[in-house]
């Protein structure tokens, strides 16, 4: 059966670009399915998995839930719609090219599908900017032919005051757009009291149910849990089984992952089953990260996994560049390489996000890997044109000039910059914007005295630099109460202050409180980033340069270079694979080991950075992109603490990739400027040359 068309944005053509009939997911899996290997997905479950995946719109991240055991062949198929990605106007029926596949439709389920993503949707949908994300997944159980209705995942993102009654009132209002009714005073109260008993610092990501009327069970999946508290919680809510077994499951699966979800169904009663997804934060796929192979290896060791399976996950990873062979006969992906020719090739992410154990009493635990892949438009460099007279660096100056001149135009009221012009200034992103203008040395400029005054009101007692220090804007942004605190955003942050350092006039305050607050190992915590390698060599050349003018401690820098020097042989160590993961943090790295003085063996561990990073450079001229921003919750002193970050959301408690590789490869190409003045002419290696 023929798939309606679809409309996709191409890289360097039309948002209204059309794909002809019969672009649709299955064109994507059939590309990956050859590294799918037999004993994970044997060639009949992959042949259901194509039927349903003919059906479906081409979306850009699938996967595939897969038991270990070798026991069950059943695989599952599950597709994720963020709000944000342009298929789901799709699914949402709202794209005048491009209607679901009429088979689809005649399924009861998809038109109620169809109705919550217009919910989401639409300017004035009922549920825009509180539905994050749906799942559906695609329970493949024996038999032929293609069973196209889902269970149904979705993620909100309520306010952090929000009281359990008023967050089941969100929820249920999501279940009234899909016609299923309310809840049974039975079931919302149990409901109720699973959502009200989780402890602080945990919380419901995801709500899942079979779209079925009336709703007799939900999926609660949760996360931040404490191992120590994850049985007695379930106790507390109701599970009536005995714990011992499962506590000594969670203790010793708590030695091997860094955060343990529980997905714990609710229905008549607490379900007897109960999902413990294995997480490691670090890349998802097991050839970079070892401790997947210590967690399959201990559930091969117990009887869980078979040793072929625990292989084929390794084999899993990695990446897929469609050949001309894999794209023909699939009009969606050959017309998308006829449409943008050498401008961008697409490929495909393939990695392991997390493991899942399902236990339930008396009997043998069952476990579940959930494997997928992530389609990737890669553009390639086009011919730059180079403005008549200029050299490359005077090229890049004026391009820098522009920039501020555009900048400077959209300073605020306050005197600040903020991240977009949505959200109120911050001290961050205007430090950014005035180390700009002092770089392309525009020191005269009108707009920066009242910068320099906005930033010096986000000066704390204690010497550091705050991102926010007016919480009004912040409330009446975030539709924050007065009961929920912001303390979290509007005191020092080390990451900041480390930016300010750089700046001209900021003096021995700004400088004492950096010592202050580096760790004992040597490094600076960040605030707004996962890494701790952005804040450490923002913070390290600014304070080397006091160091070499009598000031400061010698000894302390010391231990900041040798654990740059460590991450940074760390992250090397790892070779070209690790591309999609740590070039942002071998980046900061070598900007600052560039700066660091006494350390004999530093140009060479510089000329291996250097190796490192152009073996990794894509064919468009970018890196793939590794910097990753954290959003806290207002009132989150120590982010580090928190456990269980929604992936890419837009949410307190999210952490979100720099998809556009822009602020990734601006990292690369400075560091790789300050390792080229450092190897040229160590006298000018300082930092903001």
């Amino acid at each position: 059966m023929p798939v309606p068309a679809v409309v996709t944005t191409v890289p360097g053509g039309d948002a209204s670009t059309v794909v002809p009939p019969r672009d649709s997911l299955s064109a994507s899996v059939q590309v990956v399915a050859q590294n799918l290997p037999p004993a994970l997905v044997s060639p009949d479950r992959l042949g259901r998995i194509l039927d349903v995946a003919e059906l479906l719109p081409p979306v850009a991240v699938a996967g595939f839930e897969c038991r270990l055991a070798g026991s069950d062949p059943q695989v599952d198929l599950a597709i994720f719609l963020p709000s944000t990605e342009r298929t789901f106007s799709v699914f949402a029926g709202l794209n005048p090219s491009h209607e679901l596949a009429p088979d689809l439709l005649r399924d009861p389920a998809w038109p109620r599908i169809r109705n919550l993503c217009r919910s989401v949707q639409l300017p004035d949908g009922a549920h825009r900017g509180v539905v994050d994300n749906i799942w559906l997944e695609f329970d493949l159980t024996a038999g032929t032919g293609p069973d196209p209705t889902p269970a149904l995942f979705f993620s909100t993102g309520p306010p952090a005051s929000t009281t359990p009654g008023e967050y089941l009132d969100v929820v249920e209002s999501v279940l009234a757009t899909l016609d299923l009714g309310p809840l049974s005073p039975s079931l919302r109260s149990r409901v109720l009291r699973t959502m009200g008993g989780v402890p602080a610092g945990a919380g419901v990501f995801q709500f899942g149910l079979r779209l079925e009327d009336p709703v007799r069970a939900m999926r609660l999946c949760i996360s931040g849990l404490a191992p120590d508290r994850l049985v007695s919680y379930l106790r507390e809510i109701g599970w009536r089984y005995d714990p011992a077994p499962l506590h000594r499951t969670v203790d010793r699966l708590a030695t091997l992952a860094d955060d343990i979800f529980l997905d714990v169904d609710v229905g008549e009663k607490i379900g007897a089953r109960i999902g413990l997804e294995a997480h490691l934060r670090g890349p998802k796929r097991p050839t970079l990260e070892r401790r997947w192979v210590t967690l399959l290896n201990w559930l091969v060791a117990e009887g869980l996994c078979a040793e072929q399976a625990r292989r084929d996950l390794s084999a899993w990873a990695g990446i897929t560049f469609p050949t001309p062979d894999d794209v023909a006969g699939h009009n969606g992906l050959e017309t998308l390489t006829h449409l943008v020719g050498d401008r961008a090739s697409t490929c495909f992410l393939r990695g392991l996000n997390h493991v899942k154990l399902c236990y339930e009493p008396h009997k043998q635990l069952e476990v579940k890997a959930y494997i997928g892949f992530t389609r990737h438009w890669v553009t390639s460099s086009l011919s730059p044109v180079t403005p008549t007279g200029l050299s490359e660096p005077a090229r890049h100056h004026t391009t820098a000039r522009n920039a501020w001149r555009l900048l400077s135009g959209r300073q605020d009221a306050t005197g600040g910059w903020g991240y977009n012009h949505d959200v109120p200034a911050d001290a961050d992103t205007t430090t950014w914007a005035v180390l700009l203008a002092e770089s392309v040395g525009d020191m005269n400029s009108a707009r920066l005295p009242s910068a320099r005054a906005f930033r010096a009101r986000h000066l704390r007692p204690d010497g550091g630099l705050a991102t926010y220090t007016d919480d009004a804007p912040l409330r009446t942004y975030l539709s924050l109460p007065d009961t929920v605190s912001t303390a979290g955003w509007t005191t020092a942050h080390p990451c900041v202050s480390a930016a300010a350092a750089h700046l001209t006039g900021f003096g021995p305050g700004l400088e004492e409180y950096l010592w202050r607050v580096q760790r004992p190992d040597g490094s600076w915590p960040a605030y707004w980033w996962t890494e701790r390698e952005y804040a450490t060599s923002l913070a390290l050349p600014a304070l080397a340069d006091r160091i070499r003018s009598g000031g400061g401690s010698a000894a302390a820098a010391r231990r900041g270079f040798s654990w740059l020097r460590i991450r940074l042989e760390h992250h090397l160590a790892g070779g070209p694979d690790q591309r999609m993961a740590v070039a942002h943090g071998v980046a900061w790295c070598l900007a600052a080991l560039a700066c660091c003085d006494d350390a004999i063996d530093t140009v060479p561990l510089l000329s291996n950075g250097v190796d490192w990073l152009v073996q990794t450079q894509w064919s468009d001229g970018s890196w793939a992109a590794s910097a990753r921003l954290r959003v806290p919750p207002t009132d989150c002193l120590e982010p580090d603490e928190i456990c269980g970050w929604e992936v890419v959301g837009r949410v307190q408690g999210s952490t979100s990739l720099d998809q556009g590789r822009v602020f990734t490869t601006a990292s690369v190409l400075a560091a790789l400027g300050r390792v080229q003045t450092r190897l040229i002419d160590p006298e000018r290696s300082g930092p903001g040359r």
